[in-house]
């Protein structure tokens, strides 16, 4: 049985390597040109966009290590057409992650503020590890950044803080949905090829209801979630400047 991929699974992996790029104010003007989108009043930039699609990382790695490719990617209208294309889907993530924060604040979601503080010090203990640098190590080499280790831990807090309200907020729409003993019962007599075994022998129900059951429930919450979503995007105010 193949299983649908949660809109949500997407988003959370943005909101985990792009917070630090989320720039939000309320417009003045929806003419300025550094601003890539307005998500019910609240502004995407540029500069957060181009963070958030790693444009400089791209363009480093590229130049190094496939400097035709890169000649033709930034002085050919194709290459120009391919960073675009690039960039628009990124932002229209961007977009998706600013609507499901929008959605969890209306329904009054908030992340445990302890548990936001133990999340924090593990993850900055684990790039302490990884990397064998001390907290003085680290706050120079932010310093050199023109950052501190409290504006770093911020932007880590809110990270987890961001994909903690996501998970909660599809829990709470999700949480409805059930899927009753018949149900499951009804999808293994119709599709008893799927628990085939090597030698050609089907497995009894009572063998894999359980994954059954699993999986019409995660397809369900995917059909609720999904169908949830889109009327909330269809019925956001997005501008899209970019």
């Amino acid at each position: 049985m193949q299983r649908k991929v949660f809109l949500l699974i997407t988003v959370l992996m943005l909101l985990s390597f792009s917070v630090v790029a989320q720039q939000e104010s309320t417009p003045s003007s929806s003419t300025d040109n550094s601003i890539a989108a307005i998500v019910n009043g609240e502004i995407i930039t540029k500069d957060a966009l181009a963070t958030s699609a790693q444009l400089t990382q791209i363009f480093q790695t590229i130049i190094q290590q496939f400097p035709s490719f890169g000649q033709i990617l930034l002085t050919t209208p194709e290459g120009d057409a391919l960073l675009r294309a690039y960039q628009l889907s990124v932002l229209d993530m961007m977009i998706s992650s600013r609507l499901l924060i929008q959605q969890a604040e209306k329904h009054g979601i908030t992340p445990d503020e302890k548990e936001l503080e133990q999340q924090v010090e593990e993850q900055l203990n684990q790039i302490i590890e990884q990397n064998q640098l001390t907290i003085e190590e680290i706050e120079a080499i932010l310093a050199q950044q023109g950052s501190s280790l409290d504006e770093y831990k911020e932007k880590i807090r809110k990270s987890f803080a961001e994909q903690s309200m996501a998970q909660d907020l599809h829990a709470s729409i999700t949480q409805p949905v059930t899927i009753s003993s018949e149900e499951t019962s009804t999808y293994y007599q119709g599709h008893k090829e799927e628990f085939t075994q090597e030698d050609g022998s089907i497995s009894p129900l009572d063998e894999v209801r359980e994954q059954i059951h699993e999986d019409l429930l995660e397809n369900a919450q995917a059909d609720v979630w999904n169908t949830w979503f889109s009327d909330v995007r269809d019925k956001a105010d997005i501008e899209i400047l970019f």
